[in-house]
């Protein structure tokens, strides 16, 4: 996002980015947003209400793409996208949610979460909770 140098700009908040996907199906990516312009995630979790699925969120910065695989979770327990430096991809999910790992707001200017499950073991509904900021004059 160009920068005008006469101008202040500040991160500001915006309202939550989330979804609840009824009746998800089986690898169906679902997206949760879509936005351009100086973007921060500031909290990013995941859940389902059905047990042992395994699931996956996929955060798109830029064109670079981080994923989190959750293999079996358990029913209604909220995964944290986390940054962790010794993973294949250096993110993970975790159930909790360390704030230490969470200072690191991934930002660019285009930015793009999608979730889905990759088992089809139930039925039940699909969530992600997505903080966030924009880069906007002041």
């Amino acid at each position: 996002m160009p920068i005008d140098g006469t101008v202040k700009y500040t991160w500001q908040h915006q309202p939550d980015a989330e979804l609840t996907q009824a009746n998800p199906v089986q690898n169906t990516w679902y997206p949760v947003i879509n936005a351009t312009g100086g973007v921060r995630i500031i909290y990013l979790e995941v859940d389902i209400a059905a047990a042992v699925e395994d699931l996956e969120c996929r955060v798109t910065i830029d064109g670079n793409v981080l994923t989190a695989i959750q293999p079996a979770a358990i029913i209604a327990t909220p995964y944290y996208f986390l940054l962790w430096a010794n993973t294949p991809n250096g993110v993970i999910f975790n159930v909790t949610d360390n704030l230490v790992y969470r200072t690191y707001l991934l930002e660019g200017d285009s930015v793009t979460v999608e979730v889905r499950k990759t088992t089809a073991l139930g039925a039940g509904a699909l969530h992600c909770l997505m903080k966030w900021a924009r880069l906007l004059p002041a």
